[in-house]
């Protein structure tokens, strides 16, 4: 979770500051993951014109995430993202009844203050661990026909 964080998680990972900010290839780009199927799916807004520049940086940032161009500041950062995030939703009956429903799904009794106790825990060396074990698997590019 947290390297999905500093790839494109936030709005100061690197998808978001070099695909949008950077370079305006895209009117947003972000990842996110999905835990119980263990993948992560990159989005982004972009204009036809603009797909393969827009892929190749993506393609950067991820061999960034690969070799372990990480910054501390992008750790630190997503820790303090994720655990504002994580303390949030203690605020709303519907976000627990969602943590703890997913917890019970994955028959884990982990409380909200445990997650955010192991995510200060994680290591640069840890994400670059987990960035390692992924693989691009399906890319694919939605385009209008220019008709309303």
């Amino acid at each position: 979770m947290l390297g999905g964080c500093i790839f494109g998680g936030s709005p100061f990972s690197k998808l978001f500051n070099n695909v949008r900010e950077k370079l305006s290839l895209a009117y947003y780009a972000t990842a996110r993951t999905e835990r119980f199927k263990s993948t992560m799916f990159i989005s982004c807004g972009i204009e036809t014109d603009k797909y393969q520049a827009a892929y190749d940086e993506i393609l950067v940032q991820y061999n960034k995430m690969l070799s372990g161009d990480i910054e501390d500041s992008e750790i630190e950062n997503s820790k303090l993202y994720l655990y504002n995030r994580f303390n949030s939703m203690k605020d709303g009956l519907r976000t627990m009844e969602d943590y703890y429903l997913s917890q019970s799904i994955m028959n884990n009794k982990g409380e909200i203050d445990d997650l955010i106790r192991m995510t200060e825990k994680v290591t640069k060396e840890e994400i670059v661990d987990a960035f390692r074990k992924t693989k691009i698997d399906t890319v694919y590019f939605l385009k209008g026909n220019g008709v309303a």
